[in-house]
């Protein structure tokens, strides 16, 4: 059959039209949800993905933009950090990256910012972001920049 990786699909539920008034009229109103339901061929599973761009868009909160992609065939819930790090090469700073849900193919841009309330001083650093999406390899990236 050549099946590999997940597949994924919406079964919806609508119930029967039920009058209501609203504003002096009567209106039909029908109930509608759907649920979405994951399929994985079982050992064709891939988990692939990589960091394609790091980069600082503001100083205070510290904050990036991170963008990443699935390359794999399964629905991945990727977690990380941003590891701040000066001149000396001491990690001066962690940022955590939650949790996220990413398909098969998809990309992601992140906004990430410091929550910390110490404002780091003038200098030069590098962020390095490591993001684990649940395979045996890490994705990470690097962006070097500089507070005034």
């Amino acid at each position: 059959m050549g099946a590999e990786g997940v597949y994924w699909g919406m079964i919806f539920v609508e119930g029967s039209p039920r009058p209501q008034e609203q504003a002096g009229a009567t209106v039909l109103a029908i109930e509608r949800f759907g649920v979405k339901v994951y399929e994985t061929v079982p050992g064709t599973e891939d988990l692939a993905g990589n960091i394609t761009q790091v980069r600082k868009t503001a100083d205070n909160p510290l904050t990036f933009e991170i963008r990443f992609e699935n390359t794999g065939n399964v629905q991945l819930r990727p977690t990380g950090r941003i590891d701040i790090i000066d001149q000396s090469g001491e990690i001066v700073r962690n940022i955590r990256i939650e949790e996220f849900p990413l398909l098969p193919g998809k990309a992601r841009i992140l906004s990430v910012s410091d929550t910390t309330e110490l404002s780091l001083t003038a200098g030069i650093y590098r962020a390095l972001v490591t993001i684990d999406y649940g395979d045996d390899d890490l994705a990470g990236g690097t962006r070097d920049f500089r507070l005034r």
